[in-house]
């Protein structure tokens, strides 16, 4: 057999090549002349002067981009039917297009419970209270959080695809982070913009004190920053504040919704509370005023005139003075009762302010500082410190006056309140006791920040589903996927996807690759495909990776997406350019797996078993060494069948659409108990009746693309020699998917009518075979199963194919079918002119067998109980 058609072959494959070299060079031919042209309009004086003209030079470089990646596309292909080590098959490749529409975003309830901050991380008491406290209690709400700095921009971005929501705390609206903001929005996350004092309120911070006297360079700047603040609110879905009077300025400034967290206990706090620190034995009362920034010195000058009355009124007494702070000229003559100390970690700060005895918290009147929090009163307290405050807001809130603390709001009361504790140490301690019982208990992190988290939570993610332990989740694996579906094991991925996801019990994501240049090269894509979400990574360009079983890059993002999604098992289908490193993670981290064998990647170096020439080498059991005289490098062939050997014997299960798959993996090696049968399904026919025809025109459909082992070029010779021409030829031109076309209509020279069309969607299918009669599938390779055959029979499709393995598994020849041997054109020419002869019996033919083609949703109970069966302990892992 082989020797009667190799020439002819040989002469198809030459055709094939002389063909792709004219089209390659006639698109270089246009590059070329496209670059010129945009070349002299750059270098034009005019275009540096006129803004019209910049519009047709972008225009001319999408041309030239355009003709470039057309170029580029036909080379590869040209390079993968030369080269021994890459399949030829077109109907696997797909076109590199940023175009593409994969930015839909995935339904909030299915993003990963996972939240990014960004935030302004160089203030540290901002960083702990705002930042870490949050991160911490969320963290033991079960949420992963990862806290990121607002200006590593780039970082920020990249960080989306493995979270669910995202904070921005006290950012400025520059582009950078509205940028990331954006693009959260974009991918469906919720956003939430933070801030804890009325700095974004320019109106009231310009009325503030403490900036007024600072240099008038400074002050500027600052209110400029109060305005990126303002505005980061135009740039998010919610807002979150501290106090509820900065919820009300929130909302007054026209925040959508409002979330109060308030400042709370932090495990630093509750450390400090156990804890017995010493105290010197001595009779000096020790004040404290703890100053975070350089801007509280209009605060501190409330309550400075009356502590120094009292400090001269009693000698014993000392102020400690923490961080920057101008000191008022009422206090100079005392200084050498005044303690100075920096800013210092928390735990050293805690340390020290044990050792007081009364804390202050003095704020100037005015709404500003209104909206400050409590949280001088929760320090001091959480350690038995009285203290005594300003009667903002928020102290007024939590303060009983002379029970838990006290309150001055005059010079007067200032002086008394200090004078009182400064002579009573009971009622210190009495006082501080009871502060100290009630922080405990409002100001707990499990108490308040958590319960004030969980609306916030909510709104992020939706109403969680209650946890349920029998919930299989997979995490399906394929080189494509919608929307750039190609070839038949992408049909199958996807369908088979859609109807597990429908399962009772069962979560399903999807990990892929994409040709979009829309996606970083070292980046991750997350999108929705019919509610699921999907992440795909940037496929490499031919000659990126020197061995087709190795992609370190996809490898690291697809451990990323481990960490996301955290599936309870992976369906592998076909992972060529993503590379079998994908497997050897899952396998390193201990993830159960079962890879389904669609084509013969994992055990031949040309993926379809086909020889240089395209001609199937018809192995029973593919034997490496007599692979290594069809290859150009034998120690590589050994290597590659080596080391995808040792992956494919550490799966927990492997599966093949076709018995006569299987039995082509078990005579390779692969031990029968680890294999198994999982038939493909196929997209449900509707009924309709077939079109009617008055003539005896007979419609051929041929669905394979531009695949010299597909049969094209051997088709192509056969119908020239036959004469009859009554008959129309359907050929789908798979290409035409990218936007551009294959198959040219010159190149056929039949007697009857040829039609050629784009692939038929899914949703399509069953008005595509309406219009045909039969359906030819002349393939010179031994197939895994043949999706199109299925699809033809289920609708009663007469079908004339080649002994190709899989694909006649449902043939019955003279029932439903006519099937030739492989290569033999006598047979194939006589098998055609047979339909010709008799138009009729085929138009009317009624597959009697069509119920042993099975749907999408029945492959899918069985592939999910396959699946099941992988995440059992101890699973055989021996080949």
């Amino acid at each position: 057999m082989e020797n009667k058609t190799d020439s002819s072959k040989t002469s198809a494959g030459s055709r094939r090549l002389a063909d792709l070299d004219q089209r390659m060079a006639g698109l270089q031919h246009e590059r070329d002349r496209l670059a010129a042209r945009v070349a002299a309009l750059e270098a034009s004086s005019s275009w540096r002067l006129t803004t019209p003209l910049r519009a047709a030079v972008m225009a001319g470089h999408r041309a030239r981009q355009f003709a470039r990646r057309a170029a580029d596309w036909w080379a590869s292909r040209v390079a993968a039917l030369r080269s021994p080590g890459r399949g030829i098959d077109d109907a696997d490749l797909a076109k590199e297009d940023g175009d593409r529409d994969i930015d839909a975003a995935v339904p909030r309830q299915l993003l990963p419970r996972r939240i990014l901050i960004v935030a302004e991380v160089s203030i540290p008491q901002c960083l702990r209270y705002r930042v870490r406290q949050k991160a911490e209690t969320l963290e033991a709400m079960g949420y992963d959080v990862t806290v990121l700095s607002w200006r590593d921009a780039a970082l920020c971005r990249s960080a989306l695809l493995g979270h669910g929501c995202v904070i921005f705390y006290r950012t400025p609206a520059v582009q950078e982070v509205t940028d990331v903001a954006l693009e959260a929005r974009k991918r469906g996350m919720m956003t939430f913009f933070e801030i804890d004092d009325l700095v974004f309120d320019v109106d009231q911070y310009a009325r503030n004190s403490n900036l007024q006297s600072l240099p008038p360079a400074e002050r500027s700047n600052l209110l400029r920053g109060a305005e990126l603040y303002r505005d980061m609110l135009r740039h998010v879905d919610s807002a979150v504040a501290s106090t509820p009077l900065i919820a009300d300025r929130f909302t007054r400034l026209g925040a959508r919704s409002v979330h109060v967290v308030a400042n709370a206990l932090d495990p630093i706090h509750l450390a400090a509370a156990a804890r017995s620190y010493p105290k010197p034995a001595t009779d000096e009362v020790t004040i404290v005023y703890g100053s975070g920034t350089d801007t509280h010195d209009a605060d501190f000058a409330v309550a400075a005139e009356s502590l120094a009355q009292v400090m001269r009124e009693n000698p014993q007494v000392r102020l400690l003075l923490a961080g920057p702070l101008r000191l008022p000229e009422c206090l100079a003559p005392l200084g050498g009762r005044i303690v100075r100390i920096p800013m210092m970690p928390v735990e050293d700060y805690q340390a020290c302010l044990a050792r007081c005895d009364i804390s202050l918290a003095p704020l100037e009147p005015g709404l500003f500082n209104e909206a400050k929090s409590n949280i001088k009163f929760l320090e001091a307290s959480v350690l038995g410190l009285p203290s005594v405050c300003s009667p903002a807001a928020e102290f007024v809130s939590v303060i009983r006056d002379g029970e838990n603390g006290f309150l001055a709001k005059t010079p007067a009361e200032w002086h008394e309140k200090l004078s009182l504790l400064v002579a009573d140490c009971a009622l210190r301690r009495r006082v501080g006791k009871t502060a100290k019982a009630d922080v405990l208990r409002d100001f707990h992190p499990s108490n308040l920040t958590r319960r004030q988290l969980e609306p916030l939570v909510r709104s992020a993610f939706g109403q969680p589903a209650p946890p349920d332990p029998a919930t299989l989740r997979i995490l399906v694996v394929n080189v494509h996927f919608a929307p750039e579906s190609f070839g038949g094991a992408t049909i199958v991925a996807e369908q088979l996807t859609a109807e597990l996801a429908r399962q009772p019990g069962t979560e399903v994501g999807v990990f892929t690759g994409t040709h979009s240049a829309a996606v970083p090269v070292d980046g991750l894509h997350r999108y929705a495909w019919r509610g699921l979400p999907v992440y795909a990574v940037r496929l490499p360009r031919p000659g990126e990776f020197p061995r087709d079983h190795e992609n370190h890059r996809a490898a690291r993002l697809f451990s990323e997406v481990l960490d996301i999604l955290q599936p309870d098992v992976i369906h592998f289908h076909c992972v060529q350019m993503l590379s079998a490193d994908l497997v050897k993670v899952a396998q390193q981290r201990g993830v159960p797996h079962v890879i389904t064998l669609h084509d013969a990647w994992w055990i031949c170096e040309r993926q379809f078993m086909v020889t240089g020439e395209g001609n199937y080498c018809g192995q029973r059991g593919v034997d490496p060494l007599k692979c290594v005289g069809c290859t150009p490098d034998a120690g590589l062939t050994e290597q590659r069948f080596a080391r995808l050997w040792e992956v494919l014997r550490g799966a927990d299960h492997l599966l093949t659409p076709s018995a006569f798959f299987r039995d082509l993996h078990v005579r390779t090696g692969v031990d029968p108990a680890r294999i198994s049968v999982n038939r493909n399904g196929v997209q449900a026919a509707v009924r309709r009746p077939r079109e009617t025809k008055t003539d005896n025109r007979i419609t051929f459909a041929y669905l394979g693309g531009r695949g010299l082992h597909k049969g094209y070029f051997w088709l192509q010779e056969i119908l020239t020699g036959i004469k009859e021409s009554n008959y129309r030829l359907k050929i789908c031109d798979l290409s035409m998917i990218h936007g551009h076309r294959s198959i040219l209509r010159s190149e056929w020279k039949i007697a009857g009518e040829l039609e050629i069309t784009a692939p038929y969607s899914q949703d399509a299918i069953d008005d595509y075979f309406a219009g045909i009669d039969v359906l030819l599938f002349p393939s010179l390779w031994k197939e895994s199963f043949g999706l199109t055959v299925r699809e033809a029979l289920l609708r009663d499709i007469w079908v004339i194919s080649t002994d190709c393995g899989g694909p006649v598994e449902d043939l019955v020849d003279g029932v439903n079918a006519t099937i030739v041997p492989m290569g033999d054109t006598k047979a194939l020419q006589e098998a055609i002119r047979v339909v010709l002869h008799n138009p009729e019996r085929f138009k009317c033919h009624r597959n009697p067998h069509k119920d042993n083609i099975r749907s999408f949703a029945e492959q899918a109970v069985e592939t999910r109980k396959f699946l099941l069966q992988a995440t059992v302990p101890n699973a055989v892992r021996t080949a």
